[in-house]
């Protein structure tokens, strides 16, 4: 929702990603300072995933400015540079993988270490929802 006013906000890709970098650190302040969810687990991946949307975007923002300065500068891209390119693509596209899929991997492997009995200690937040975020049945 946050990112999809940005289009009617901003005209332009440059103004859309500084926007978008900027409403990404609001909202990655005010979710370390009020940590929203019971579970400190969800509270961690879902900084690690606004972590991810940042780099995202901070990556979009290097790639503009990268073709900003090359047409500047009337360079012509070399094999070298589009090698660079994709390595920084890759590595931004690895990074937003691995945020989506830590926290499913995480449950797998808390539901295979309850079936095998061995009980995990699980973080309860000022003692709320006991049953719910500290028992060792989820």
């Amino acid at each position: 929702m946050r990112t999809s006013l940005l289009v009617i906000a901003y005209d332009g890709l440059a103004s859309q990603l500084a926007g978008s970098l900027l409403a990404t650190n609001v909202f990655l302040i005010l979710h370390m300072r009020v940590d929203p969810f019971l579970n400190k687990h969800l509270n961690e991946f879902q900084r690690l995933v606004l972590i991810s949307q940042w780099l995202t975007i901070f990556g979009g923002i290097m790639f503009l400015l990268k073709d900003y300065m090359n047409d500047l500068l009337e360079v012509n891209i070399t094999k070298q540079m589009q090698h660079e390119r994709n390595f920084v693509a890759a590595i931004l596209i690895f990074v937003n993988i691995f945020a989506a899929f830590l926290y499913p991997i995480y449950r797998i492997i808390l539901a295979i270490l309850l079936r095998l009995s061995v009980t995990p200690k699980i973080y309860c937040k000022n003692n709320l929802a006991v049953m719910y975020t500290c028992s060792s049945t989820w």
